[in-house]
């Protein structure tokens, strides 16, 4: 069964190793991936303790993977704005995930129609604690969508512009400076709330002409990772490690500067 314990992602800013503890197989079968019949005596056969922690498992299996996907997207392109888009209830009932996510994807048609014919974006959406529904996303060839100066400054002293051809609510724009930081970020608005509350629905919204990230994936023996890592010991910027208790397994994530994938 094939399996890896190392995988690169080459983004177009640098790349990241990720390095695991145990090895992960391709082909594992999550809960998500059963089909009704067999999740159907699945559930039979469970007590409504055990129901109720595979539902748990669930969400967190699927809150990671929509989390990991939406990053593995964003750091594989380059970005120009970060964006907020909200809703004016007089026009759009903002409690209803449905009702948002259909004028969100009227609004950028008519973008693409209009203003930006190659219009690239990553739009991930966000449940505020009043229950209302609003989005972020990240934009890039935005042709000539209108970016007003709103008069006003964030924290750092970066002008706040707001989306002239937006017309469904408040907005606002930030230009981007740090590619990888604002990957990160946006990634991070995919809650266990927004989880539960969207199952079965769209998640994200991706752009059909985004750049994809180059991936490697290997079996390597301990001491083939720690040369490999020591040629490159000079670009790594940053190292973090995260414990996945679902499987046991330890993740070592590292961030490194450039694109060179070859084990020495």
């Amino acid at each position: 069964m094939a399996s890896y314990n190392l995988k690169i992602y080459n983004y177009v800013d640098g790349k990241q190793i990720r390095i695991y503890n145990n090895a992960v197989k391709k082909d594992y079968e999550n809960e998500e991936k059963r089909s009704k019949e067999e999740l159907a005596e699945y559930k039979k056969a469970m007590c409504e303790e055990e129901i109720n922690d595979k539902k748990c498992r669930s969400v967190h299996v699927s809150k990671s993977r929509a989390v990991n996907k939406i990053y593995e997207i964003a750091r594989a392109n380059t970005w120009e704005w970060f964006v907020t888009l909200t809703f004016n209830p007089d026009k759009v009932d903002s409690f209803n995930y449905d009702d948002v996510t259909r004028n969100l994807r009227r609004w950028l048609d008519n973008v693409k129609r209009n203003y930006a014919p190659n219009l690239k974006y990553i739009i991930v959406p966000e449940l505020h604690k009043s229950g209302r529904y609003h989005f972020h996303g990240m934009l890039s060839e935005t042709g000539s969508i209108n970016f007003a100066d709103s008069g006003t400054r964030d924290k750092h002293g970066d002008i706040i512009y707001n989306v002239g051809d937006y017309h469904l609510g408040f907005t606002t724009a930030t230009k981007v400076k740090d590619n990888a930081k604002v990957s990160s970020y946006i990634s991070k608005y995919i809650t266990k709330d927004i989880c539960i509350v969207t199952a079965n629905k769209k998640r994200y919204w991706a752009s059909r002409n985004l750049d994809k990230a180059e991936i490697i994936e290997m079996n390597a023996e301990h001491g083939e990772i720690m040369a490999y890592l020591d040629s490159i010991k000079n670009d790594i910027v940053h190292t973090k490690e995260k414990a996945c208790k679902e499987s046991g397994t330890l993740i070592r994530y590292i961030e490194v500067a450039g694109r060179n994938d070859s084990l020495i």
